[in-house]
């Protein structure tokens, strides 16, 4: 398994497991398949290169096996926070720890940025919680009916972690 930071040259393998994330599991993204399917590769590729954050992927036999973000806030009261985001690991690819590898890259660039991280997981992805859970975040709060999908609320959890550079 092969970690690493993805870039603008990986928006094509990027775009393909994010579209299967949200196409196949929509309940747990905020993000819609057809509002992202909608935008051109070059916008995706400008994603790659987001000053604010960075996106990790997990290449396996020279598959792009999952992916995750991290981000820092930009206002100046919030600039020590981050979010980790966008994350999906391929069916084919579970439980070969990919999701702890690309969240320890994840957290590792964070504790370069920030002192807090924070994400949110649908309640009912119990496999997600523990992962989050198994990786030192906390549950801080419940998002109820946070996001609607074909008529069908899921509640969030909000879950929370400090960094720093010695984690």
């Amino acid at each position: 398994m092969n970690i690493r930071r993805l870039s603008a040259d990986d928006a094509q393998a990027v775009r393909a497991v994010r579209l299967e994330g949200l196409k196949n599991h929509p309940e747990n993204f905020g993000s819609a398949y057809e509002e992202e399917m909608a935008h051109p590769i070059e916008w995706w590729r400008v994603r790659m290169e987001r000053p604010a954050g960075a996106g990790f992927g997990a290449w396996i036999d020279g598959e792009l096996a999952g992916i995750i973000s991290v981000g820092q806030e930009q206002d100046i009261k919030h600039r020590h926070q981050g979010t980790i985001g966008a994350f999906y690991v391929r069916p084919a690819f579970r439980g070969r720890g990919v999701g702890d590898a690309l969240m320890k890259a994840a957290l590792e660039e964070a504790a370069k940025r920030v002192e807090h991280v924070t994400l949110t997981v649908t309640a009912s992805n119990a496999g997600a919680v523990r992962l989050y859970e198994r990786n030192g975040f906390m549950t801080v709060g419940r998002l109820v009916a946070s996001i609607r999908v074909d008529g069908v609320d899921h509640d969030e959890i909000s879950m929370h972690r400090r960094v720093s550079v010695s984690d």
